[in-house]
């Protein structure tokens, strides 16, 4: 029952993520996501995330950083990612949704983790290429998974397409 209690969290939280990415910007100019992730024997979030991305063969990560209060210190890192370019409202209004937001998708969480033991929590940033995304990536380690939360900056990578 856990296990599906978690998925359900996690499923909730990405569509609440993919809600708050498009007050960012231009539409599709950012995007969110929230997944479970298998850990295997390494134990190691970015073997997890590599995993998950597989049509990506040739994901990297740079600037690699262990928050030291744990999910603290989530909730404060996550902010600037929440409502990026936002132009209906002034500089404390965007502060405040910040704020709200973040509180809001760290209950999220908490009630995913309920009852798992989390080892440690992971920002990764994924090296970025030339007509990609950049992408930064919060891993909440539980002992078998990791919750990753996905902020991506998506201006190249449309750019890119629109030719």
């Amino acid at each position: 029952m856990r296990e599906l209690d978690i998925e359900k969290s996690v499923s909730r939280l990405d569509g609440f993520l993919s809600g708050i990415a498009t007050y960012s910007g231009n539409i599709r100019d950012y995007s969110a996501y929230a997944f479970i992730a298998p850990l295997k024997d390494e134990k190691s979030c970015e073997a997890a995330i590599r995993d998950h991305f597989s049509w990506l063969p040739d994901l990297e990560f740079s600037n690699i950083q262990v928050l030291q209060n744990g999910l603290r210190d989530l909730e404060v890192e996550i902010r600037p990612f929440l409502v990026r370019d936002f132009r209906y409202g002034n500089a404390e209004e965007t502060n405040k949704l910040q704020n709200y937001f973040s509180f809001r998708i760290m209950d999220d969480i908490l009630n995913a983790i309920s009852g798992y033991k989390v080892t440690q929590v992971i920002k990764l940033a994924a090296t970025p290429a030339p007509q990609s995304s950049d992408s930064v990536f919060f891993c909440i380690c539980l002992e078998t998974d990791v919750i990753v939360v996905q902020f991506n900056n998506d201006i190249n990578f449309i750019e890119s397409i629109k030719g």
